[in-house]
């Protein structure tokens, strides 16, 4: 018995295509009309034996949802665990669609609007069994805390030798070349950011923060999908990715850091 039955229509025969080509990628069986229905054989019989894997995948578009006999296939999946108790059928949306019914009611997975990488991952994420659980720990979602540093601790405990008491402190001097502060000098006002300044950074820094927690998602989702795949070509093209996202995170990360330390200063 086959893992998987790739319910389609004509229309959408590359990605029903596409989609066994990845579940057969990672060591699933998979019976599809367009490999596995001969010249010769008997349609009716083909389709019987084809609906008794173990799950149908209904590959969803506006044409699957219009057409008589991809109703009919979904159906027979639905009929046979119709709580989804055992995930018989898995809806994978193609394209923009809303299923109607009883079908609406299940949940699906989009394949549609992102790269073939993230697709392929979502895929394989969908039939997995078990929880959808991370195999690393998730960012962090908060912000450090910076710590604030003076830029001058004076030294408590300088004596001033024009006292009569050799007790009796006094503020310390700054370093060269500023002039020593005494109790008639007035404290220097340190020149900073100007509040446009700031507000140009944190602006900045608004923007910059929602990209590098995109990248940081992208970059686990890489590397999950590193773990699991098997083909040598496909791992290689991963391990690209990885790193051209690891470099990419790496300057956001420094750049994100000097923001801050600009702000805090």
């Amino acid at each position: 018995m086959k893992d998987f039955f790739i319910s389609y229509t004509g229309n959408d025969r590359t990605w029903a295509e596409w989609i066994a080509w990845v579940l057969e990628e990672a060591q699933y069986s998979v019976v599809i009309q367009a490999w596995d229905f001969r010249v010769g054989g008997n349609f009716v019989l083909d389709m019987h034996k084809a609906i008794e894997a173990n799950r149908t995948i209904a590959v969803l578009s506006t044409l699957y949802l219009e057409k008589p006999f991809p109703q009919s296939e979904w159906a027979a999946a639905f009929a046979q665990d119709p709580t989804s108790a055992n995930r018989k059928l898995l809806p994978v949306r193609v394209e923009n669609c809303q299923p109607p019914g009883l079908l609406g009611q299940i949940v699906y997975v989009d394949v549609f609007n992102c790269d073939e990488v993230e697709a392929q991952q979502r895929l394989l994420a969908a039939v997995k069994d078990g929880r959808m659980k991370p195999d690393q720990r998730p960012s962090f979602p908060g912000k450090p805390v910076q710590r604030e540093v003076p830029e001058h601790v004076p030294f408590p405990g300088q004596s001033n030798p024009g006292q009569s008491n050799p007790g009796q402190s006094v503020p310390a001097q700054a370093p060269a070349p500023k002039a020593a502060i005494g109790a008639n000098t007035p404290q220097p006002v340190p020149v900073g950011l100007t509040a446009s300044q700031k507000r140009r950074l944190q602006q900045k820094l608004d923007a910059l923060q929602p990209e590098l927690d995109l990248r940081a998602e992208k970059l686990q989702q890489l590397r999950k999908s590193l773990a699991i795949m098997v083909d040598p070509a496909t791992k290689f093209q991963l391990e690209k990715q990885i790193q051209a996202e690891e470099a990419q995170l790496a300057v956001l990360e420094n750049e994100l850091d000097a923001i801050e330390a600009a702000l805090a200063g």
